[in-house]
């Protein structure tokens, strides 16, 4: 399981998946979620954005993305990410995208 490294994350989290639910994955599962930050930089709402083929997958991965951790910027009173997870048999990999 890997995360790729983002400027302004500060922390990273990854869905916890079962390893008898990861040997159910064919190929790729790709699940995007919409975070916006408060002033500190902390997930205040999480919204799925691609949910993916399972409500077992969307639900861990909404879950992880409450727990990822931003840097805050001065003179804004929140931020947008989009957070990319792409789920395979082998791992998880996410990165983050900052949203005008």
């Amino acid at each position: 399981m890997a995360a790729s490294t983002s400027p302004g994350v500060l922390h990273q989290e990854l869905p916890n998946i079962s390893g008898s639910a990861r040997s159910t994955i064919r190929g790729r599962i790709k699940i995007s979620v919409q975070v916006t930050t408060d002033r500190s930089g902390e997930v205040v709402q999480a919204v799925l954005e691609n949910a993916g083929p399972s409500k077992y997958f969307a639900r861990q991965v909404e879950t992880a993305a409450r727990k990822w951790k931003f840097a805050s910027v001065p003179g804004q009173d929140s931020q947008q990410w989009l957070l990319w997870f792409e789920l395979t048999r082998e791992g998880t990999t996410a990165r983050a995208t900052p949203q005008p």
